[in-house]
């Protein structure tokens, strides 16, 4: 039980540290969102080089990115069915249809 409780301390304690060194001087306004619109079923979505967790069963799948440019490919069965570079802009929604 000490064990338990000394690791959630830690645990709580490092929370703190981290939240506190945050730069919470950056806006929210500084990320955008690109929204997947069309079924994912056996498709993933990659955005520089990272694949991203989506949900295949919803077809309207939001995702917050930083303001700029980004990569973004689709792919199925190691296809790529769409590639293109995609401009995030500050609080806005940039759709792209999953081909």
């Amino acid at each position: 039980m000490k064990k338990i409780l000394f690791i959630v301390i830690v645990s709580i304690s490092l929370l703190m540290l981290f939240a506190c060194s945050v730069d919470n001087s950056k806006s929210l306004l500084e990320y955008g969102y690109l929204r997947l619109d069309g079924s994912m079923v056996n498709r993933e979505a990659y955005i520089d080089g990272q694949i991203v967790g989506i949900d295949p069963e919803y077809d309207a799948n939001t995702i917050p990115l930083r303001v700029g440019t980004h990569h973004l490919e689709i792919r199925s069965k190691n296809r790529i069915l769409l590639e293109d570079n995609i401009i995030i802009e500050p609080d806005k929604v940039t759709r792209v249809t999953v081909p």
